[in-house]
């Protein structure tokens, strides 16, 4: 929290700054996932990930508009995510992770 005088108040702050700013943060975690096939539907690639519980929950978080690859809202639930590739893949507000395919 802030006063009126620009001094933050550290011990109440959750550390979500970034966040709630919507900028990425800067650390990220990194993983790897090797594909058997030239490419792969995003929804399998998150919970591959463990991004997302369920293909179904990722389906509904594109409809919603709460998937994003390199602040690109993903607004196709068949986008498809081709090897060799690799992005900063948010989902909701606070998952962040950057997948090398």
């Amino acid at each position: 929290f802030q006063a009126e005088d620009g001094i933050r108040d550290v011990e109440r702050s959750r550390g979500l700054g970034d966040v709630y700013k919507r900028q990425i943060p800067d650390k990220i975690d990194s993983i790897k996932i090797n594909l058997n096939e030239d490419k792969i539907l995003l929804v399998n690639l998150l919970k591959d990930a463990n991004m997302i519980s369920s293909i179904s929950e990722g389906n509904r978080l594109i409809s919603q508009g709460g998937i994003k690859i390199d602040s690109k809202k993903i607004e196709n639930p068949k986008f498809e995510v081709f090897r060799g590739s690799e992005g900063i893949y948010q989902v909701g507000k606070r998952k962040f992770l950057k997948i090398i395919v």
